[in-house]
């Protein structure tokens, strides 16, 4: 494994030590609301075996279909932003080990593979965090982007949008990932 890679993926391992760090520092409780987490817990289980809950009291989490497809549960606050990054970045790290694993393999075609598919995310990661720094700077409170293969989905911390602000936004996401702006999704969040 070249020296690049060895440091890309230290820096990646690392950069998810530390966003777990300050996630369970500042969010994970010490066991005061286990009764809100095990509630969650089997509701999310109920939707998971297709019976439905008959608790209709508001809920602190919401339920968001990732760039995967695969539903995830987050919560509803201010930390809606941090975990929808930290799951993001679990997301990646788990995708880059796999590729890194691959990396050790004797196949050529396997290393290539992998070789490639590591540059994809770490351009693909390095763009993210560069859209979402730009759309800070116009004004917003906070953003999150996640980019899979071919949609683009933006959260932008606001009441509401402007449709003019909407197609600011996907300027910026266009000009910066080089995707379509019919593929970009914007879609706010108090």
């Amino acid at each position: 494994m070249s020296t690049r890679k060895q440091t890309m993926w230290l820096v990646t391992m690392l950069s998810l030590l530390v966003v777990l760090s300050v996630y369970y520092l500042f969010y994970v409780d010490d066991g005061s609301h286990t009764k809100e987490i095990a509630s969650s817990s089997t509701d999310t289980a109920h939707q998971a075996s297709g019976e439905r809950s008959d608790d209709t009291s508001t809920s602190p989490n919401t339920a968001v279909d990732d760039v995967s497809g695969a539903q995830t549960v987050l919560p509803a606050d201010d930390d809606y932003f941090a975990a929808v990054r930290l799951e993001r970045d679990q997301a990646r790290a788990k995708e880059m080990e796999r590729y890194f694993n691959m990396l050790g393999s004797q196949d050529n075609q396997s290393v290539k593979e992998a070789s490639a598919r590591l540059d994809v995310l770490e351009e693909r990661e390095s763009k993210e965090l560069v859209v979402e720094s730009l759309i800070k700077a116009k004004g917003y409170r906070d953003a999150v982007v996640m980019a899979g293969d071919k949609r683009v989905n933006v959260v932008v911390r606001a009441e509401a949008l402007k449709p003019e602000d909407v197609v600011d936004i996907i300027q910026l996401v266009t000009s910066n990932m080089d995707v379509r702006g019919t593929d970009v999704t914007v879609s706010t969040r108090p």
